[in-house]
């Protein structure tokens, strides 16, 4: 995984590439990537590939708070 902009860099050099972005989320992950991973290394081709589950994807939830130390923290 990497920012977007760097994969669209990338992507222009690869013509035989798949940029795919899953926006507003951060460290994309789980089920929905493995079957395309699953998916492409069967294939051996990006072509006809099914990332629709990408559009589902959502951010995780995460919440930042200070513990009785005054450490803020993020979990």
């Amino acid at each position: 995984m990497t920012p977007p902009r760097w994969g669209e860099e990338v992507n222009k050099n690869l013509p035989n590439s798949l940029h795919i972005v899953a926006p507003g989320v951060h460290g994309v992950g789980g089920e929905c990537l493995r079957r395309i991973e699953r998916q492409f290394l069967e294939s051996g081709s990006v072509e006809g590939l099914d990332t629709s589950c990408v559009d589902a994807l959502e951010a995780g939830k995460f919440k930042v708070g200070m513990d009785e130390k005054g450490n803020r923290y993020c979990t």
